[in-house]
C-alpha cells in the first residue's frame, strides 16, 4: 500500500457516503434558490403591472423560466399546455440560422 494512493487514505473512508448527502444538499438549495427567484420575479411582475413604469411581462417570464427550473412536475405541465408549445414553435421558426 502506497501512502500516495488516494483510495487508501484513513481521512477519504467516509467521502463517498458524504458525497450522496452533500448532493441532496446542494439540489436543496438551487431549488430553494429558483423558488426564491420565482416569487421575486412573479411580485415584481404584478408591481410592474399596476405601475407603467416598470415592464410585468419580462417579470412574469422570468419568474416562469424560475419556477420551470424549481420543478419538475411544473416544468413538465408548462410544455404539455398548448400556449407553450406554439410560443416554442414560433421562438424556433423565427431563430436566424
Amino acid at each position: 500500500m502506497k501512502s500516495s494512493d488516494p483510495e487508501r487514505k484513513p481521512g477519504n473512508a467516509g467521502s463517498a457516503a458524504g458525497s450522496g448527502k452533500n448532493d441532496v444538499i446542494v439540489k436543496t438549495l438551487r431549488k430553494g434558490l429558483w423558488l426564491t427567484l420565482g416569487t421575486l420575479f412573479f411580485l415584481l411582475g404584478i408591481v410592474g403591472s399596476l405601475f407603467p413604469v416598470l415592464p410585468g411581462f419580462v417579470f412574469f417570464i422570468l419568474a416562469l423560466f424560475s419556477f420551470m427550473r424549481c420543478s419538475r412536475r411544473f416544468n413538465s405541465w408548462v410544455q404539455r399546455q398548448h400556449w407553450f408549445i406554439r410560443l416554442k414553435k414560433r421562438f424556433h421558426h423565427s431563430k436566424p440560422e
